[in-house]
């Protein structure tokens, strides 16, 4: 799954899955949606969870998400022009952000690219950046930009749950406690955008 996606989800699907199943092993592997399907159209994962434009996202849609822009806490770095962004270089959402900013006439630069997801939080918490990002996403130390900033609203994106055909009963009880997880999680930060 993309590395956004472990933090608060995946802590509680594996403690409630290594419960049941004491001696399953699993390969909990983070990376970009596109390598992610990849690997699952090669057969060599069983199950992803993906982040994709709602409207033409593939797999099963766990949640829908508005991207929303945020910026470290008490901080007015999206007043910048250009407006620095950061982004870990195979993100998914940053093609659609340049878009959007350029559509905007607003100029912007990427000071800051990163090799992965820890890294590139580094940026946006310590002031230097913003960031787009599904609205769930926000980090301990991120505040959502006001929309007084005159940034572009930009589209909802969607969880998706891709299952391998052919995969292992475990897989599909694994998948189970994926979906499980979100539906639980749903009421208190997760709660799907209507339509």
């Amino acid at each position: 799954m993309p590395e956004d996606l472990v933090l608060p989800i995946v802590p509680s699907i594996m403690r409630e899955f290594a419960g049941a199943f004491p001696r399953a092993s699993v390969r909990l592997r983070s990376s970009v949606t596109r390598k992610l399907k990849k690997e699952l159209a090669q057969g060599t994962v069983d199950i992803i969870l993906t982040t994709e434009p709602y409207d033409t996202g593939t797999g099963e849609c766990l949640h829908r998400a508005p991207l929303r822009w945020f910026a470290a806490k008490d901080s007015a770095v999206f007043t910048a022009r250009p407006l620095p962004i950061a982004y870990e270089r195979e993100c998914i959402f940053m093609p659609l952000v340049v878009r959007a900013l350029d559509a905007a006439g607003i100029p912007w630069e990427m000071p800051y690219l990163a090799d992965d997801w820890r890294d590139m939080t580094t940026f946006v918490s310590a002031g230097l950046a913003v960031q787009a990002n599904m609205a769930h996403i926000k980090k301990p130390g991120w505040a959502e930009v006001p929309g007084t900033a005159g940034l572009p609203a930009l589209p909802d994106f969607g969880v998706f749950l891709h299952v391998r055909d052919g995969a292992p009963d475990l897989a599909l009880q694994m998948a189970g406690f994926v979906r499980d997880e979100y539906d639980v999680m749903a009421p208190q930060f997760l709660k799907p955008a209507a339509g």
